[in-house]
């Protein structure tokens, strides 16, 4: 039996079919993001949307090129240039999928002011710039509750978690403040660790790092570890299956699969405590649906874990039931807004909800 909260993504494609049924001629669109098939789930997530949104598959992509395409940009160096050609297209709409192109949309949004732009996951002041935020930090907080309410239950001396990031910045961040939020939640005096692998490792990958800090963590007391690297955190993963497989206390959280069974917790020594998955197809849906209705306008629209924005799961058998109401409860208080969550480390750290010296950074 699982324990899920997700939104529906076959429904929200199914609305995609029928947004272009009632469109003269479908919206065009251009997506920048990271490397859909590198690690990168809010990438994999959005390019998944759009195919959908315009009847392809990843094995046929008949109107790619036409109505819709990926520009793919893997580094700082290359946001602003990915953004450029993308607005060079004149697409109905350009969507960058991640907080870390926002400096990169602003600077597009104020060369081309009549381009409509969807920034997801980042915040913008321009006028063409629709923001949306997804559920992520919440999902990431449940994944930490239940990593804690584990590790109470197991009577756990002293237990230490893990953050595995790919690079700083304010994506990372507002994960890391979730998770650790939920940790801290179920075990205020709960040690926090984290890592960040760097730009180097984010764009080739780097299992092996993953790997070896891992197994340095676990050796060291670390109960969980919450996966957000990318390629570098299946190292991670790697290293949790060989230890639950050696009887150890040693779980992963994070972000869905980017390797099949890699989180599948029907297999044998399963490591995995939770996952969540960022669902950007809501944002994208509702940014072209805007276009069509004529109401597309700059400006934050919020897409939480209730509304479908991001997926979080468990295997509620590997959990007591109190844990499993627990989360459950915690899942509505997300939405009512009950529980506070911080997306800058600055102001979680101003309200003393966080520990000092994590390396999380806000910009």
């Amino acid at each position: 039996m699982r324990l899920a909260y997700s939104s529906a993504l076959a429904a929200a494609l199914l609305a995609a079919t029928l947004f272009c049924a009632n469109l003269p001629a479908d919206p065009s669109l251009r997506l920048v993001s990271g490397d859909p098939e590198g690690g990168d789930a809010l990438a994999a997530g959005s390019w998944k949307a759009t195919l959908g949104f315009y009847g392809d598959s990843p094995a046929s992509q008949s109107k790619r090129g036409s109505a819709y395409d990926i520009l793919v940009a893997k580094d700082q160096g290359a946001y602003e240039g990915a953004l450029r050609q993308a607005s060079e297209a004149r697409p109905d709409l350009v969507v960058a999928a991640g907080a870390r192109f926002a400096r990169a949309v602003d600077a597009a949004a104020a060369q081309y002011p009549d381009q409509n732009y969807l920034l997801i996951g980042g915040r913008s002041d321009k006028p063409n710039v629709m923001c949306a935020s997804l559920g992520e930090a919440e999902a990431a907080y449940l994944s930490g509750l239940a990593a804690g309410l584990k590790a109470k239950d197991s009577k756990i001396p002293a237990p230490r978690f893990g953050f595995m990031g790919s690079e700083t910045g304010p994506e990372a961040t507002a994960l890391e403040l979730g998770f650790a939020a939920g940790v801290l939640a179920a075990l205020p005096q709960a040690k926090i660790v984290d890592f960040y692998a760097g730009a180097e490792a984010s764009a080739a990958g780097m299992p092996e790092l993953g790997k070896v800090q891992a197994r340095n963590w676990y050796d060291s007391g670390v109960f969980c570890v919450f996966d957000a690297a990318g390629r570098t955190g299946e190292g991670a993963v790697s290293a949790a299956r060989q230890y639950r497989t050696d009887g150890k206390e040693a779980w992963i959280a994070g972000e869905a699969p980017r390797e099949a069974g890699v989180y599948d917790p029907s297999r044998s020594a399963s490591a995995v405590i939770a996952t969540i998955s960022a669902e950007p197809a809501k944002a994208i849906l509702y940014a072209l649906g805007a276009l069509r209705d004529g109401t597309f306008k700059g400006g934050p629209v919020a897409f939480g874990l209730a509304s479908g924005g991001a997926s979080f799961s468990i295997d509620a058998s590997d959990f007591s039931k109190g844990i499993a109401s627990r989360l459950e409860a915690s899942g509505r208080d997300l939405a009512s807004g009950k529980v506070k969550l911080y997306s800058r480390y600055s102001d979680a750290l101003a309200a003393k909800a966080i520990p000092e010296g994590l390396q999380a950074q806000d910009d």
